[in-house]
């Protein structure tokens, strides 16, 4: 054995070394804080997404804003159209009011002058049926005169009848404008159904369809 191996360490080297790790020791950090601070680390990156998905995201994202932005040119598109259009129902609901007032003011009007000429309007027609009256009178004359031309052992009166029948009947018209076409109408009828009235005048000047009257006898005195 060699006098190294069996030297005695120095005590006072020994003592430095032993100083110098104690201040070496000393001046290292507490693995605490460090690992609490490396825990918070892990949490924070543990926190921040993918890329790939906030990309996807990003995209659905894009995408649903540019549906919104779409969605929302069509409605102030519509809405410019609505309010074209109400303003539109509005221009015509006013002319449709002005219309109305001006026919409300016309009928107004309109009452206002039958109200004058209403008295006016029943005169007008008493005077047309009394026109009316004078007229058919004297056409159905000329009528009667007519037939009794035809015939002249016809009796007025009965002449007058027989017409009255056959207007009132519908066969003839009477009140005819035209004599002659009224009267081509009412001879074959009078011929066929009012022979009667075609019998010729007897001597005497009467009608022959008129049974003559024997003249009574002439009644005796009872006295003497």
């Amino acid at each position: 054995m060699s006098d190294t191996d069996t030297q005695t360490p120095d005590p006072v080297a020994l003592a430095a070394e032993v100083a110098t790790l104690k201040t070496q020791l000393a001046a290292r950090p507490d693995p605490a804080p460090l690992l609490a601070e490396l825990q918070g680390l892990k949490a924070r990156l543990a926190a921040v997404p993918d890329p790939a998905a906030a990309a996807t995201e990003n995209a659905s994202l894009r995408n649903a804003l540019e549906a919104v932005r779409v969605n929302f040119e069509a409605l102030k598109t519509d809405n410019a159209r609505l309010a074209t259009e109400a303003q539109t129902v509005a221009t015509a609901a006013n002319a449709t009011q002005a219309a109305l007032a001006q026919a409300l003011r016309d009928r107004d009007a309109v009452q206002a002058q039958f109200k004058v000429l209403e008295p006016k309007a029943v005169l007008a027609d008493e005077l047309q049926i009394k026109v009316n009256g004078f007229v058919n009178e004297k056409r159905e004359t000329a009528l009667v005169d007519a037939v009794r031309g035809k015939f002249p052992g016809a009796d007025t009166l009965a002449i007058r009848g027989v017409l009255t029948t056959l207007h009132d009947a519908g066969r003839i018209n009477k009140f005819a404008e035209d004599t002659n076409a009224a009267l081509t109408a009412a001879l074959p009828i009078i011929t066929t159904e009012a022979p009667s009235l075609t019998r010729p005048l007897t001597a005497g000047g009467g009608s022959a369809g008129l049974r003559e009257s024997t003249p009574a006898a002439p009644r005796r005195s009872i006295i003497g």
